[in-house]
């Protein structure tokens, strides 16, 4: 990178002429080039960028100086104005911020095994189950004008034939509720759109009242649509997108009613989303960086060229094996989450990793040496 290039950058940082949004598409832009070739002038643009006022340039940045930490983790050492960007970053950034995006990147790479649990254990008995809940939810009257989403119906009735779907489809509220990806699987459907046919605009963020690139005129409708899609927590941008266009090619009833019903859930995800915050300081920070690595995601997996781009999904991720990753790790004290969801996850050979370093931290802990055991067990290793 030229120093130009630098220092046009560094304007646009300070510049009231440029939004957030170009801030935003800028270091997606640079974060991707990093993830290409190695660079260690995109290295210093992104950590100015991590210092803006605004989160959403902020975590952002600090999303994408991460990841590149991870993949050049062998070369950092040879340039100490980058171990000192490093170290800048494990001081000033709060832990739980840094805990938190390592296990995000983490889930990040769960994302197929979630998708596949979905399409081969949820899906058949939804199947199973259609001619019972077109019944006894009388679907037919979903699009019409007489449905009123307030009358929710007997739910454990309807799932008492297949308790196992209910109990399936508890776990999978619970994952999302911690961050993981399950709407992968449902939206990547509906990446067709002429939108996504452009390589920034699967990073373009959402925001109120947006045209979605020119492809959305501006009315009443339109702006309360994005405004609902805008403060949804669990929707990355692309997939917000996906459901802005998808939606307005519906009929017009059927439009009403599922733009009532995102309306309803709405207000319950504002109480949630206002709890969390009430607990945690970082909620809203933590939300921008979970989108931003669901955002990477889909692009990598899902845009027509996606072949010619690096798929950083594919990699292993040992993270307690990398020497900057390590420190993260030891500062945070993320190793028994790390180790917990590759558990939960039955990915046994990495949990043993992750148990077997615990037990030299925690020699005199019975539980830990129990689930190295049974994951030696599951994966033969006797």
């Amino acid at each position: 990178m030229a120093e130009k290039d630098i220092e046009l950058l560094d304007r646009i940082l300070h510049s009231k002429k440029f939004s957030w949004i170009d801030r935003c598409l800028i270091i997606s832009g640079l974060s991707l080039g990093l993830q290409r070739n190695f660079d260690k002038e995109k290295f210093s643009v992104l950590s100015n960028y991590v210092h803006s006022d605004d989160p959403m340039v902020s975590q952002r940045a600090l999303t994408g100086l991460i990841i590149a930490f991870y993949l050049y983790d062998d070369r950092i050492w040879l340039y100490q104005d980058l171990e000192t960007i490093f170290d800048s970053l494990m001081t000033e950034t709060p832990k739980d911020i840094l805990k938190h995006l390592i296990l995000q990147l983490l889930k990040a790479c769960d994302t197929e095994n979630i998708s596949k649990k979905f399409r081969e254990e949820i899906i058949p008995e939804v199947i199973k189950l259609e001619s019972q809940l077109k019944d006894k939810l009388d679907l037919d009257k979903l699009v019409s004008e007489e449905f009123d989403i307030e009358k929710n119906p007997d739910w454990e009735k309807i799932f008492e034939d297949s308790p196992n779907l209910a109990n399936k489809l508890q776990e999978f509220t619970d994952m999302q509720m911690e961050g993981s990806d399950v709407l992968m699987g449902t939206f990547s459907m509906l990446k067709h759109f002429d939108f996504f046919k452009k390589e920034e605009n699967w990073f373009l963020p959402f925001f109120e009242n947006t045209d979605g690139d020119g492809l959305i005129t501006h009315t009443d409708e339109n702006r309360e649509t994005t405004s609902i899609l805008f403060n949804s927590p669990y929707m990355c941008n692309s997939d917000k997108y996906s459901m802005l266009f998808n939606l307005f090619k519906l009929p017009l009833t059927q439009r009403e009613t599922i733009i009532g019903m995102l309306k309803a859930e709405q207000e319950q995800l504002k109480e949630i989303t206002t709890d969390k915050e009430n607990t945690d300081p970082f909620t809203r920070n933590k939300i921008i960086i979970t989108h931003s690595i669901q955002d990477l995601y889909r692009f990598v997996k899902l845009y027509h060229s996606h072949n010619e781009i690096p798929d950083i999904f594919q990699k292993a991720w040992d993270m307690p094996d990398t020497l900057h990753f390590k420190a993260i790790i030891d500062s945070t004290d993320s190793l028994p989450d790390i180790a917990h969801f590759y558990f939960s996850r039955d990915i046994f050979d990495r949990a043993l990793l992750s148990y077997e370093l615990l037990t030299f931290q925690q020699q005199d802990n019975p539980i830990l040496y129990e689930k190295a055991g049974y994951c030696s067990e599951r994966i033969k290793d006797y």
